[in-house]
């Protein structure tokens, strides 16, 4: 517990630590359930400029829900900055466990892709109150956006943004990562360069390509050349080889869904931002210009009539959705001939896939299953997938079976009992082999039960 005073000297006392990082720790506060503090390891007098600027010129939150974690308050301690009061984010996500398939069916199954739509709307919205003030998100990437189950989205780590104070002079942001930075920007040191909204647009694509396309990213595939070129995907935005566009050298990854599952504005909006405006930035898409474009596209969606889950843009003619899984299952019939054949002990591989696949989320969240996850690794994923829907379809056949071996078992148990007590009471003594068979009877019951679920010991 610690307590901390305010420019006006109000104290705050501080509780039990919510989160850490690198660069400070989130601590809760007493008698405000809806704000958190931010208090840094470090803080220096640039530090409490920018956070003063970010007072002075906040940006307008464009709805009754925080769609912007923005400072509300300074904190101090013996008169020296510590940290900043902010709006408590409740019962939300990072963007990484929707857009992620695997995460997101694990953690936020019934999310369709309408609501992957309607994040990306509310990414964009959000977006838009930062560039009216004139403010620049700067460090555009996963860890920025938290979602919550109804799509509605909060920028968070904000302190990082470029901020413009009232008398126009710029508060840098100093951070970035590649596979969001566009190609003018690639290689160039933050600290000397002031960001610019058409650099957040190239972003806020790719979070867009992100959240439709199962979060695959926009420049990941297969190179049609032999050489070394590092990473695919950050080799192919400095060149600006967007692979859904004709054939620029590059083949889109062979799991990614098709392009044109996206509506047809969708996909021209996202061809213009990585293809025209790799030449000329000023033609990317901005999130005003991406607000039409989405509105448009959720109008436009349908629900699948075999599937209710299932939600897919009506300009195409079936559900990509069910086309894909019937893919999915043709080639687990293909695998499954194929190891039988060779006689391939598919538990070792599946346990390396394993292994390689969610070591690799754990070392690299924001870019599993885009560009820094091997085919390979995908296809170990695919395997796991469809080992897994082959065990849970044998257990289903025998669910039947394992219901009436529980009845059986509690049957037993109770006859047992009631047995036992009715020979003992009518020959007034209790013989050995009475309690021998009480005995087998409870065994027999009680682990028939439990075994198959009727009863949880």
């Amino acid at each position: 517990m610690i307590t901390l005073k305010n420019q006006d000297d109000k104290e705050f006392t501080l509780l039990e630590k919510i989160g850490s990082g690198g660069e400070a720790r989130i601590l809760s506060v007493q008698d405000e359930p809806d704000l958190v503090a931010k208090i840094y390891h470090a803080t220096t007098e640039r530090t409490e400029m920018k956070l003063k600027a970010m007072l002075a010129n906040p940006p307008d939150q464009p709805s009754t829900h925080t769609a912007i974690a923005w400072p509300t308050d300074l904190l101090y301690q013996h008169g020296h900055l510590v940290g900043f009061l902010m709006p408590y984010v409740h019962n939300s996500d990072l963007i990484f466990n929707f857009y992620n398939p695997i995460q997101r069916k694990k953690l936020h199954p019934r999310f369709t892709w309408r609501y992957s739509h309607r994040t990306a709307l509310n990414l964009v919205i959000a977006a838009e109150a930062i560039h009216l003030k004139g403010h620049v998100i700067g460090d555009v990437n996963e860890s920025n956006f938290m979602v919550n189950e109804q799509a509605l989205v909060t920028m968070v780590d904000t302190d990082s943004f470029q901020v413009i104070d009232n008398d126009g002079s710029t508060h840098r942001c100093l951070v970035g990562k590649p596979e969001y930075t566009p190609p003018e920007l690639q290689g160039i040191s933050f600290k000397k360069a002031n960001r610019l909204m058409e650099h957040d647009n190239f972003g806020i694509a790719v979070l867009i390509f992100h959240l439709l396309m199962e979060g695959f990213h926009p420049f990941a595939g297969v190179l049609s050349t032999d050489k070394s070129v590092g990473r695919v995907d950050l080799y192919c935005i400095r060149q600006g080889l967007f692979p859904y566009h004709e054939d620029p050298g590059i083949k889109p990854s062979p799991n990614a869904p098709p392009f044109h599952v996206l509506h047809p504005y969708i996909q021209a909006a996202l061809t213009r931002s990585f293809v025209e405006g790799h030449e000329d930035p000023s033609k990317r898409l901005s999130a005003k210009d991406w607000k039409w474009v989405l509105k448009e596209a959720e109008r436009d969606l349908v629900v699948c009539d075999k599937k209710k889950r299932h939600v897919y843009s009506k300009h195409t003619d079936k559900c990509p959705w069910c086309i894909a899984e019937k893919t999915r299952r043709a080639r687990q019939q293909k695998y499954m001939r194929k190891a039988k054949s060779k006689k391939v002990p598919t538990t070792t591989v599946r346990k390396k896939g394993t292994v390689s696949v969610f070591a690799s989320a754990q070392a690299n969240k924001g870019s599993f299953l885009s560009s820094q996850t091997s085919h390979d690794d995908l296809d170990f994923i695919e395997r796991i997938q469809i080992h897994g829907d082959n065990i849970e379809r044998f257990f289903d056949w025998l669910k039947p079976i394992f219901q009436a071996l529980s009845w059986v078992g509690l049957t037993m148990l109770v006859s047992g009992i009631v047995t036992f007590g009715i020979t003992t009471f009518v020959s007034g003594s209790t013989s050995l082999g009475g309690i021998i068979g009480l005995v087998v009877a409870l065994l027999f019951g009680a682990i028939t039960a439990n075994w198959t679920g009727l009863i949880d010991w």
